[in-house]
């Protein structure tokens, strides 16, 4: 599990199918461990999906109040008086 696991993260970043096929390698050997009891999960893992997702819904939240403002801020200086020709003044 551990060679199928470094091998994929060594080749990750090249070819797409190749890394595909690496990934559902290690995904194999770490169903089999899970299957025979080797790998468990843990609360912690629980805990830790609830606050990326908590942090990811913050995230989403200020990028949309950040998108809104880059829009209005955009309008407003669209309709500036005595902007010249392509923003310049």
């Amino acid at each position: 599990m551990a060679w199928a696991l470094a091998d994929y993260q060594q080749h990750k970043d090249l070819n797409r199918r190749e890394a595909l096929t690496k990934a559902w390698y290690a995904f194999l050997w770490i169903n089999r461990a899970f299957l025979h009891g080797i790998v468990k999960e843990g609360p912690g893992l629980f805990k830790r999906m609830e606050e990326y997702k908590s942090e990811n819904e913050l995230l989403r939240t200020q990028l949309e109040a950040l998108s809104e403002e880059k829009e209005l801020f955009n309008k407003m200086s669209d309709t500036a008086p005595g902007k010249g020709f392509k923003g310049e003044s």
